[in-house]
């Protein structure tokens, strides 16, 4: 097993756009990012995987059953200056080591104009995952899903920067 799991981010850089970070550097709207980004992960997953949101934590479930695939707790938002992000700590389920802590991480790094959103998963650990064998296939599935979901999630992003939040 990797002593800290694995870690996945993709990022995209954003579009020049006046006044954007501002909007998008709320509570609110990073409660909206969150959201949004497990709307995608929803939409992906063809049908097969359902998200639930209780007391304000998302899971993901097998659809038309109560089997938790990944349950995350409550999010939790940081603002400070030219950053700001929304994380959730996976606390559970199906497919997650038991025991192990891993965090969900959606980000906005601001300097200037320049603006990179990231999605980053930090600390995953597959259940089972200290065979071989299991992290194999953790790579060449669940993992190569996760960084497509991001990907998908991060070109919505870049599409609506400029316009803001919904909320």
């Amino acid at each position: 097993m990797p002593a800290a799991g694995f870690h996945l981010v993709q990022w995209a850089d954003l579009p020049d756009a006046p006044g954007a970070f501002s909007r998008w550097s709320t509570a609110a709207a990073l409660s909206e990012l969150l959201h949004t980004y497990f709307a995608t992960a929803e939409r992906s997953a063809a049908g097969i995987v359902r998200v639930r949101w209780r007391d304000g934590c998302p899971t993901l479930a097998i659809a038309g059953s109560s089997l938790s695939v990944v349950a995350m707790g409550r999010p939790s938002v940081e603002l400070s200056g030219g950053q700001c992000a929304i994380s959730v700590v996976v606390h559970g389920g199906l497919v997650v080591e038991p025991g192990s802590r891993p965090r969900l991480t959606v980000a906005l790094d601001g300097h200037g104009s320049h603006v990179r959103a990231l999605v980053d998963l930090a600390d995953y650990e597959p259940r089972g995952g200290e065979l071989a064998a299991v992290r194999w296939l953790y790579l060449g599935t669940q993992a190569r899903v996760h960084t497509w979901v991001g990907r998908r999630f991060l070109a919505q992003l870049r599409r609506r920067w400029s316009t803001g939040p919904i909320g």
